[in-house]
């Protein structure tokens, strides 16, 4: 190859990759604009809210800042939220699992705020504005979500994407069957030795999916997607979710990571017992009515006990007793049971059946399932 051709090649390269970083940056920058406007809409029927009904009832904190600061601590509670549940992400997920996403932010949230307004008010405040402003943000947030994701698959289409097996597969039908078919557009599928002989198929691909491919493998394609700007996803492996929870330091002027058996804090775990009993206790106060329903309905179903009793392991081996409202009828017959399972076993079943008597109980099992 002569020195010219490098040199045209290499600034092609160039060329192709200033392309492709001014176009994650309008792409960047279309999904801030979308957060954005979704901030604002859910915020909307709290302002609302707020200077309709609570700003009067609130006399704690008489500044003339005191709309502006309550605004954006809702505001900074949404965010956060959105961002612990996923509640933003356009291009990976459903409508049904994003709508489902902010819900629980905007519950959350409010849940916050209202719990903020009752500090306040030193009362306890109407919760009927807090409903109606509910109503609005949830019914906002749906129609978002419905508009965003047809804008965003209607201006950027679908990520070329190439996906590399070792030895599992099938990750081309888990993108169709999540409806991810229009976030990633499969151009190539091929084995990780296919994929090493002739890595130049990877170029123009924005995504690479990597399934089942040993460490020593995958690190020369993740090298060459990263210094192309090609994403990678990849499931990871045993070694990798371990590593995942190192350390990271300093040792020898050179970068470490310091990997073992988790050890929290002494402070961390004080407090961590502390909220997990408060919040515990809480739990209980509140959802109290709800379980003597449970309790009695399941007393009332068969006549058998209502708490169902088991022992568990937890850290380094301690036993502990778990006490759960009983889901599972009583079997009085046990042995009946027990011979029925050798039967199965000896007979080498893959599919099996257990006597009628042998079922979940109606009340438990609702009273599970509604908790």
């Amino acid at each position: 190859m002569q020195p010219g051709n490098k040199s045209t090649e290499g600034g092609a390269d160039k060329k192709r990759m200033r392309s492709r970083i001014s176009g994650n940056l309008y792409h960047d920058w279309g999904i801030w604009l979308a957060k954005f406007i979704n901030l604002l809409l859910i915020t909307a029927p709290f302002v609302v809210c707020w200077y309709a009904w609570y700003r009067n009832t609130v006399v704690l904190f008489p500044s003339p800042l005191r709309s502006g600061v309550v605004i954006a601590i809702f505001m900074a509670l949404y965010f956060l939220f959105g961002r612990t549940y996923d509640a933003f992400l356009l291009s990976l997920k459903r409508i049904s699992e994003m709508a489902y996403s902010q819900v629980l932010s905007i519950v959350m949230a409010d849940g916050f705020m209202f719990i903020i307004l009752w500090l306040m008010s030193g009362s306890f405040p109407n919760l009927l504005p807090a409903l109606a402003a509910l109503a609005g943000q949830l019914a906002l947030s749906v129609l978002w979500c419905r508009l965003a994701h047809a804008w965003y698959f209607a201006h950027y289409g679908g990520q070329r994407t190439g996906i590399v097996y070792d030895i599992r597969r099938g990750m081309e039908t888990l993108i169709g069957e999540y409806g991810l078919g229009k976030k990633f557009d499969i151009r190539f599928t091929c084995t990780v030795e296919e994929c090493l002989k002739d890595m130049s198929m990877l170029d123009g691909m924005e995504t690479v999916f990597l399934c089942g491919v040993h460490s020593h493998e995958r690190n020369i394609i993740l090298k060459y997607c990263v210094a192309n700007n090609i994403s990678v996803y990849m499931v990871p492996r045993v070694g990798d979710v371990i590593m995942s929870g190192a350390m990271r330091m300093h040792m020898f002027h050179l970068p470490m990571l310091r990997v073992g058996r988790y050890n929290p804090r002494p402070e961390y775990r004080f407090f961590k017992r502390a909220f997990d009993i408060c919040s515990s206790l809480m739990a209980i106060i509140v959802a109290s009515p709800v379980m003597l329903a449970i309790a009695a309905a399941i007393k009332l179903c068969d006549g058998g006990p209502v708490f169902y009793r088991q022992t568990r392991l937890t850290r380094n081996g301690r036993l502990f007793r778990v006490i759960n409202l009983r889901w599972m009828q009583v079997v009085h017959e046990l042995h009946k049971i027990q011979a029925r399972i050798r039967w199965i076993i000896g007979a080498k079943y893959t599919t099996f059946w257990l006597p009628n008597g042998f079922r979940h109980s109606t009340a438990g099992f609702a009273g599970v399932f509604a908790a």
